[in-house]
């Protein structure tokens, strides 16, 4: 895809077909879903137009925030985007709107700073990659189709950044006053009109871990691992695991309980899906051990546990949104913005 070809209509594109995969991407874990923001649709709107020609552009400071200056070529580069995006005319307007989500874009890093978090680069990384990957294209190609649009991809990846670690600022401000009631999901459940009851497979589990020595290398890991492997193959019911953890050497066993399949990440759920009844999971590794789940039983029944999940998600973004909201407004109250 040249994006040079099809000029504004192209660059719109990119900016809508970011926004689906990119949410997606924000919804692991309750409080992640709880503080979800329209990250691609933020990061892109506030994308800054490199246009051949413009570093040449006269610059002038037409705002301080806690003096840290916003230029006249920031808001006209912003301000070109927006108009290239939403296909609005670049008039006064659009620049003030520019000028405010530059503001705000200064206030989540300075705040960000003030408590010493900084974006994880392979969120924003990952973040990129999917609108490439929306787009049929590596990072890099997308990043070459953007340059040769006039468009400095720089920016896109800066605006992402500020979004990611904005998420964080609100979830460590907010840790305790994000939850919703167990009556407000049974109402979510009830009027989504979705069925709330769908089948699903649960387990009856233990967990064995098979403990690796700090800073392992290669080879003992591999070492480990043929051990991990000499314990599945030995392994006949979990009444015998006991005794059978007994014959190997750093190799330790807990009662995990019954589980449904959905209260697992999408990697354990393929190792247990895969996986008989008196049978051993394939080993993951984690920082410290490879794990592996021993199934004792399993069976299919009918469970809530995803609309449950899905009516407590959507409660927590909209309550996350409103206190992110409610935290970005306290800022700007506090903070000295001088516009000139």
């Amino acid at each position: 895809m040249r994006l040079n070809k099809n000029g504004p209509n192209a660059i719109s594109a990119i900016c809508m077909s970011g926004i689906e995969e990119m949410t997606r991407k924000h919804k692991t874990g309750l409080m992640r879903a709880a503080l979800r923001m329209p990250i691609v649709l933020a990061a892109l709107l506030g994308l800054s137009f490199a246009l051949t020609g413009a570093a040449n552009a006269q610059t002038s400071v037409v705002a301080l925030v806690n003096d840290e200056p916003i230029t006249s070529y920031d808001v006209q580069a912003r301000a070109k985007f927006m108009s290239v995006v939403s296909r609005k005319p670049l008039n006064s307007a659009l620049k003030a709107q520019a000028l405010e989500e530059l503001i705000e874009e200064v206030l989540k890093f300075q705040e960000a700073k003030r408590l010493g978090l900084q974006a994880d680069k392979s969120a924003v990384d990952s973040a990129y990659a999917s609108i490439a990957s929306r787009l049929k294209m590596s990072p890099d190609k997308l990043t070459a189709a953007f340059r040769s649009a006039g468009v400095n991809p720089e920016t896109l990846l800066k605006r992402i950044e500020s979004d990611v670690v904005w998420n964080d600022v609100v979830r460590q401000r907010f840790r305790q006053e994000v939850n919703v009631r167990e009556q407000d999901v049974v109402q979510a459940m009830s009027s989504s009109g979705k069925p709330i009851e769908q089948k699903t497979t649960e387990f009856e589990l233990q967990k064995i871990i098979v403990i690796l020595p700090k800073n392992a290398s290669n080879a003992t890991i591999a070492q480990r691992a043929k051990v991990a492997e000499a314990f599945r193959q030995q392994f006949q019911n979990c009444n015998g695991t006991h005794d059978l953890t007994r014959q190997f050497e750093g190799i330790v066993w807990d009662r995990f309980g019954r589980k449904i399949v959905s209260l697992f990440d999408e990697e354990d759920q393929a190792r247990l899906m895969e996986t008989g009844e008196n049978q051993v999971t394939r080993p993951r590794q984690t920082k410290n051990a490879l794990e592996m789940y021993a199934v004792c039983s399993r069976r299919e029944i009918e469970d809530d546990t995803i609309a449950r999940k899905e009516a407590q998600s959507e409660l927590l973004n909209q309550r996350g949104k409103v206190l992110a909201r409610r935290l970005l407004i306290d800022l700007k109250q506090g903070a000295l913005i001088v516009r000139k």
